[in-house]
């Protein structure tokens, strides 16, 4: 699970990570997210959690499923 906030924002996204990488990582959520946005995630995997990593919305485009975001790290 990853768990999105947007900077100057409280609340957070939930989405599913569907493919992750050194450089970024692409997700599954239910809102879309304008690019260039400067977002904080929080990566969760069973007893893992890494959090309030930066990154920056690379793409974002509609799916069946909700909308596929393309987060590059910085």
């Amino acid at each position: 699970m990853v768990y999105v906030r947007r900077k100057g924002r409280f609340g957070q996204l939930e989405g599913l990570a569907v493919d992750f990488n050194r450089h970024g990582l692409a997700l599954v959520i239910d809102q879309p997210l304008p690019k260039e946005t400067l977002v904080f995630l929080s990566l969760t995997s069973g007893n893992i959690k890494i959090s309030n990593v930066l990154g920056v919305v690379h793409n974002c485009s509609s799916n069946p499923g909700g909308y596929r975001c393309g987060i590059q790290f910085r």
